[in-house]
């Protein structure tokens, strides 16, 4: 009677195998950090209106509007009180709606002409 061959050990997978296994793992780890890489690039791209877009809520203060929208507050100030921009209040908070937002974002005009929402460094003297 023969003898069946002897099944190589599990970690005995030769030089060819493991130097294979090698150029896989490192092209899967080349793959990931760019995969990485690519979510950080995309994330900083979105807008904070893109990420307001997952928000259930129907207003915004006027810093977190001003952020949405990327601005300082105080330039946001500046176009609620020359009319560009509606806001309405609770109690002593006023709140610009989502609404709003998506007008200035889509349109950038209301019944005021155009919202610019412009650099003070930048004002008609």
């Amino acid at each position: 009677m023969s003898q069946p061959a002897a099944r190589p050990d599990a970690t005995d997978l030769g030089p060819e195998i493991e130097a294979a296994l090698g150029d896989i793992t490192a092209a899967l780890v080349r793959l990931f950090v760019a995969l990485q890489r690519e979510q950080r690039q995309t994330a900083a791209v979105q807008t904070p209106l893109a990420h307001a877009a997952d928000d259930q809520r129907l207003a915004y203060t006027v810093p977190e509007a001003a952020k949405l929208v990327g601005v300082s507050a105080s330039v946001m100030h500046e176009q609620i009180r020359a009319g560009r921009i509606t806001t309405f209040r609770i109690g002593a908070r006023a709140l610009v709606s989502r609404a709003e937002l998506e007008r200035l974002a889509a349109h950038g005009e209301g019944e005021q002409g155009p919202a610019v929402l412009w650099d003070r460094r930048r004002k008609k003297r």
